[in-house]
């Protein structure tokens, strides 16, 4: 029987320095969660979609005292027929630097 991620993975793997990245010159009081290669990650250790990992990251984050946005990124692989790029919205999860 497969292994499912839990939210404690999730914990682990943001309390983990590599997964997460200093904001602006270090003094910061927040991290931004590396949340694609965590996903990544969680999917390694059972999660069945890109969107349950986004999920038990969510959870993690609210555990550890962070929080969620929503970020528009553009999308450098398409063009619209007027000639500007579409906007991928996403979440961007982030946790506090202690």
């Amino acid at each position: 029987m497969a292994t499912m991620a839990t939210v404690h993975d999730a914990i682990e793997l943001l309390r983990d320095p590599s997964n997460v990245k200093t904001v602006g010159d270090g003094s910061s009081e927040f991290r931004s969660v590396k949340s694609e290669q965590v996903v990544r990650l969680l999917r390694r250790r059972g999660a069945e979609s890109h969107h349950d990992a986004l999920a038990l990251i969510r959870e993690a984050t609210k555990a550890l005292g962070g929080g969620e946005v929503i970020v528009r990124r553009p999308s450098a692989l398409q063009v619209d027929k007027f000639g500007s790029e579409p906007n991928r919205v996403a979440p961007a999860f982030w946790i506090p630097a202690d």
